[in-house]
């Protein structure tokens, strides 16, 4: 929530609604991206296929800056599993000199936050993680610095510093919960309502199921993400009495929660629905694996985005086009 006094971080998933101010003296809300220049962090969190466009206004920035040899780091908070990868190479494509004083991170958000209005909350648990110890020299400097800074919202952001390879997991397990992003956005419900129909959830599992052996298949660690995404998929198969009252010992939803991807269609935007079920049906051929399911789920989703709207779903006429039965 805004004011003239300041900014106020709320989580409606926190004891007591736990919230952090920010003053105004301690906040600066810029338009003028060529002040990026002078900046040693920057955090994207643009949609992933807007990435490239970023890259490219960040290195025209420093470079109208006076292309200075100081360090920066950039963390990127998207869905998907390689945006470091994918950024630092539209960074080199867009000026390898510029590229050379940038390390890219990658973060984890586990959490989902919802608009209202003007105010954006928290509404799903689960903690902000990040990389941490896999830099040297000045760019270990700046990250001290800002995740010392960061740690200071704790507890109402739960923060967790992890390695590159556990980051890796972490990331590839969360993108295995968000394949229920896609049945959200076709379903045009909260994801609370979702949840509590069984054919919806057969679904959600069947997508899980795919991301669960793609991932063995590439022999990719797979963690708890505020909940284990195999228990997620086994969770998702059970009658809807004993799923209902389970569900709640693993996360906490608002029941007016929607995630992004339903947003998005909302909105008459793009999805990341690529970057999400469309990962698992990429790589599944490099590794002899059908992903019928979520390739069902990515047309679905394509042919939203065309109409501009979800096209609202039942649970039975989700079952059918992505199950067949």
């Amino acid at each position: 929530a805004g004011g003239r006094g300041g900014v106020e971080y709320s989580d409606r998933t926190a004891p007591q609604h736990g919230k952090v101010w920010i003053n105004r003296k301690d906040l600066t809300v810029i338009s003028d991206f060529g002040l990026i220049a002078g900046m040693d962090v920057i955090m994207v969190g643009v949609k992933a296929m807007a990435s490239e466009a970023v890259a490219k206004t960040i290195v025209s920035a420093i470079e109208a800056g006076g292309g200075d040899d100081r360090s920066r780091l950039i963390y990127m908070l998207q869905n998907g599993v390689d945006n470091a990868g994918r950024f630092a190479q539209y960074l080199a494509k867009a000026s390898e000199k510029v590229a050379e004083g940038i390390r890219v991170q990658e973060v984890s958000i586990g959490y989902n936050v919802l608009q209202h209005g003007h105010q954006f909350v928290k509404t799903t648990s689960n903690p902000l993680v990040f990389e941490r110890g896999q830099l040297e020299g000045g760019f270990r400097d700046i990250e001290e610095r800002f995740l010392t800074a960061v740690q200071r919202m704790e507890p109402v952001l739960t923060i967790e510093l992890v390695s590159g390879a556990e980051l890796t997991s972490v990331k590839w397990s969360k993108l295995l919960i968000n394949l229920n992003n896609s049945v959200n956005a076709l379903s045009g419900i909260p994801l609370k309502q979702m949840l509590e129909d069984g054919d919806y959830r057969r679904v959600v599992s069947a997508a899980i199921a795919e991301g669960y052996e793609l991932c063995q298949r590439r022999g990719i660690k797979v963690v708890r993400v505020g909940v284990h995404p195999y228990v997620a998929m086994k969770l998702a198969s059970t009658p809807s009495w004993i799923y209902n009252r389970l569900l709640p010992w693993f996360v906490t939803i608002e029941p007016d929660a929607k995630l992004s991807m339903l947003v998005d269609l909302e909105n008459g935007r793009q999805t990341e629905v690529d970057f999400i079920n469309g990962e698992i049906v990429q790589a599944g051929p490099e590794y002899n694996l059908q992903t019928p399911v979520n390739a069902a789920l990515v047309e679905l989703v394509k042919e939203a985005e065309r109409s501009g709207r979800s096209p609202c779903l039942s649970s039975a006429e989700l079952v059918r086009s992505c199950l067949g039965q």
